[in-house]
């Protein structure tokens, strides 16, 4: 168990989702989909798959996944 100033990881992350109240990982994903949002009125011509990679997402498919998972629903 790796441990950052005697203190666990997980034991981190339960503070972090305590105070931020959802958990790490989900704030940097919901953080990555602003991204995208943001940027996108700006480009008139997008190539997605290299917008994609700009965002943070591993590719187009990434991308188009989790923004399903975030705005459908």
């Amino acid at each position: 168990m790796a441990y950052l100033g005697g203190v666990s990881r997980q034991h981190l992350a339960r503070v972090f989702k305590r105070h931020v109240g959802v958990s790490p990982k989900l704030f940097f994903r919901l953080c990555r989909f602003r991204s995208p949002l943001q940027l996108s009125g700006t480009a008139r011509h997008l190539r997605w798959a290299d917008f994609a990679l700009d965002c943070g997402y591993a590719d187009q498919a990434h991308m188009i996944a989790e923004f399903q998972e975030f705005s459908v629903g």
